[in-house]
C-alpha cells in the first residue's frame, strides 16, 4: 500500500476497507462535534454580520458625504458656544469689578480690628516721614547720595537740576 490514499488501486483500497471493518477505526474525541458546529456557528454570524454592515454602507453612501458637513457645522457651533462663554465671564468679571463695591478707604474701621489698625499706623509714619523729607530734615535714599560730590556742580554752574529734582 502506499502512502497517498488518492492513488490507491483496487486491491489496496479492498485491504484498508477490510482492516477498517475488522479492527475498527479510531473514535473521535466526545468534544469534537461540539466545537466543530460551534465554530460553524461564530462563522456564520460572522459572515451574517458582515452582509449587514455592507448592506447599511450601500444604503448611507450618500449620507456619509452629508455627514462631513454636519461635522464641520457642529465644529463651528461648539466654537461659537465656547466664545460665548468666555465672552460671559468677562462680563461678568467687569460687573464684579465695577458693581459690587469695595470700602477701602471710607468708612468707620471696626473695633479691635488688627488689620484697620496697622494700615492707620502705616499711614501716620508714611505721613510722618513726607513731612520730614518735605522739610529737608530727613532725607534718606538718593536725595543723601548726590548732596556730597553733586551739589558742588551746581555751585560749580550747573544751575539747580539736581536741586529741582531733590526738591
Amino acid at each position: 500500500m502506499r502512502e497517498e490514499y488518492n492513488d490507491l488501486d483496487d486491491k489496496a483500497l479492498e485491504a484498508l476497507i477490510a482492516d477498517v471493518e475488522k479492527n475498527g477505526m479510531i473514535a473521535p474525541p466526545v468534544y469534537l462535534k461540539e466545537l466543530i458546529m460551534e465554530e460553524a456557528a461564530r462563522e456564520e454570524k460572522a459572515v451574517k454580520e458582515a452582509e449587514a454592515w455592507r448592506e447599511l454602507i450601500a444604503e448611507n453612501r450618500g449620507g456619509i458625504m452629508q455627514n462631513k458637513g454636519y461635522a464641520a457645522r457642529r465644529a463651528k457651533v461648539q466654537f461659537w458656544a465656547y466664545s460665548f462663554k468666555i465672552a460671559a465671564a468677562a462680563a461678568v468679571a467687569m460687573f464684579c469689578l465695577t458693581a459690587i463695591p469695595v470700602d477701602v478707604a471710607g468708612g468707620a474701621a471696626e473695633k479691635n480690628n488688627y488689620m484697620e489698625e496697622q494700615i492707620e499706623k502705616d499711614i501716620e509714619r508714611y505721613q510722618q516721614k513726607k513731612e520730614k523729607a518735605l522739610a529737608g530734615e530727613d532725607n534718606p535714599g538718593l536725595g543723601s547720595f548726590p548732596g556730597g560730590w553733586l551739589k558742588s556742580l551746581s555751585a560749580n554752574g550747573a544751575d539747580g537740576i539736581w536741586d529741582s529734582l531733590i526738591n
